[in-house]
């Protein structure tokens, strides 16, 4: 799934938008208050609306109240991917005659109810029954991503030693799990981790091979090496539980380092990489290479940061890692 653009009408403070898209990378670049974010934003909105997504996502993509542009029409957004295919959202304002229901209005018949309830139970099952061909298919999912400012790896919560893992929470569209939200779902990926990483102890110890390696780990530790070269073995202690790596200094020294341990920059990279990385793996499971997986990320204030030399080298080290995702970001 690639997009071929997105039109913008009346959202925050984009009056009319028509933006095409390139298949690789789109960089939107301008100073603060231009609106770069306000464009990634309603990408969100748009790809919410898309078959398959609207069916994956666990959570409703729309509107926000500080979405409308005041004193104008209602928000409209529609992406068109490379195949035709529209995923179009558009707000809706409440008339004086809706703010103002009756008390008959606001009251339902039996009859009407029983209909909700039914027409409810539909949409329930038709989602259900898509993700459960999904699992057990070997259909390829597009992954989407969206990364805000707020994207920093972040520490280990007890919960993820301290509860049980749902079986949903490793299911293939579990991958999708709070992609658009531009807060991200680094629990989500520290327990998923944390799960494969004790699956791949248990498949060494059945096989008497401390060599084997668990596709879905290795996709974890290629995508960082192919990143941050010197950076290696990512793994979770116990004692104290945190989330640890080792590093290879450039006198050849290696250090095991906690994620308090690194730089601001070197913890964002860590998070694209092992994030981005762990919803292909989830999502495409059955791909020989899940890093191969079609995806369109959108990253917020790519160069966010990250030391100069960083910045000139952080996109193509993404388009190299992951070869057939669009990437759209925006900088200054």
């Amino acid at each position: 799934m690639k997009l071929k653009s997105v039109t913008i009408e009346n959202y925050r403070a984009i009056e009319n938008l028509v933006l095409p898209l390139d298949q690789k990378l789109t960089v939107l670049h301008g100073d603060n208050g231009h609106g770069k974010t306000s464009v990634l934003s309603a990408i969100t909105v748009g790809l919410g609306a898309t078959e398959p997504l609207e069916i994956y996502l666990r959570e409703a993509i729309d509107f926000s109240e500080e979405d409308w542009r005041e004193g104008a029409g209602f928000p409209r957004v529609c992406v068109t991917d490379i195949d035709g295919n529209t995923g179009e959202r558009q707000g809706e304002e409440e008339t004086d005659e809706q703010e103002e229901e009756t008390d008959e209005q606001e009251e339902e018949t039996d009859e009407q109810e029983k209909a909700r309830r039914i027409a409810r139970t539909r949409i329930t099952r038709t989602r259900i029954d898509a993700i459960r061909r999904l699992d057990t298919s070997e259909e390829d999912m597009p992954v989407v991503a969206f990364y805000g400012t707020d994207r920093m790896l972040s520490d280990i919560p007890d919960w993820v030693l301290s509860h049980r893992v749902s079986p949903s929470r490793l299911s293939r569209h579990a991958a999708l799990q709070g992609a658009l939200s531009a807060r991200t779902d680094f629990e989500g990926l520290l327990t998923w981790f944390y799960f494969k990483e004790n699956e791949e102890l248990r498949e060494r110890r059945e096989r008497r091979d401390f060599d084997y390696q668990l596709k879905d780990v290795s996709v974890i530790r290629d995508a960082i090496s192919s990143m941050l070269p010197e950076v290696f073995d990512p793994r979770i202690e116990l004692n104290p539980l945190r989330f640890v790596v080792s590093h290879k200094s450039e006198e050849g020294r290696v250090e095991t380092l906690s994620l308090n341990q690194l730089s601001g920059g070197y913890r964002i990279v860590l998070a694209l990489a092992t994030d981005l990385a762990r919803r292909m793996a989830q999502g495409n499971p059955h791909l020989d290479n899940p890093l191969q997986s079609e995806a369109i990320v959108l990253i917020d204030e790519i160069e966010l940061h990250l030391h100069p030399a960083w910045q000139q080298r952080i996109l193509n080290d993404l388009m190299r890692t992951f070869p057939n995702a669009q990437f759209i970001v925006s900088t200054h």
